[in-house]
Formats: C-alpha cells, sequence, structure tokens
C-alpha cells in the first residue's frame, strides 16, 4: 500500500478576502480506487483510504497526493505511516 496526503477545504481570510484554500488534513494508506454514486444518476471516482486509528474512508480521487512515486528510492529512510 502506498501512502497519500488527503486534503480538505477550509475557507480562510486572505488579504481580507474569505478564500477556500485546500490544506492537509491528513496522511493515511492508499487501498483502490473505486466509484461512489451521488444521488443523481452520476459517479465520481473516488479512493478508498485507511486512516491512521484504523477508519476506512472513500475521499473524493482530487483530495488525495501519493506521497511518493512507486518503486522510487531515497538516500534516507523516511518515518513511515504507523
Amino acid at each position: 500500500m502506498r501512502e497519500v496526503n488527503i486534503f480538505k477545504w477550509e475557507q480562510q481570510v486572505i488579504d481580507g478576502v474569505r478564500k477556500n484554500v485546500k490544506v492537509l488534513d491528513q496522511v493515511a494508506l492508499f487501498h483502490q480506487f473505486g466509484q461512489e454514486a451521488d444521488g443523481e444518476g452520476r459517479s465520481n471516482p473516488v479512493a478508498i483510504v485507511e486512516c491512521a486509528d484504523g477508519r476506512v474512508e472513500t475521499v473524493v480521487a482530487w483530495m488525495i497526493q501519493f506521497v511518493d512515486a512507486p518503486g522510487a528510492t531515497t538516500a534516507e529512510p523516511r518515518v513511515r505511516f504507523v
């Protein structure tokens, strides 16, 4: 399984204007992609992820980011999801 960053939208005041900003929410383990119906006859791509506390959630696909490329190696080991 690969580690992913999960983002959320947060309202922030920037230069006196309220804006929606995409911010990091949590780090999780990616299991697979799926489809989730929206109740209006359409479906959206979702990522099925496992949170650090063991919960399994679906997150819309455009709100995740893979932490590293598959098979990538680094000179220093990183602290991994535990």
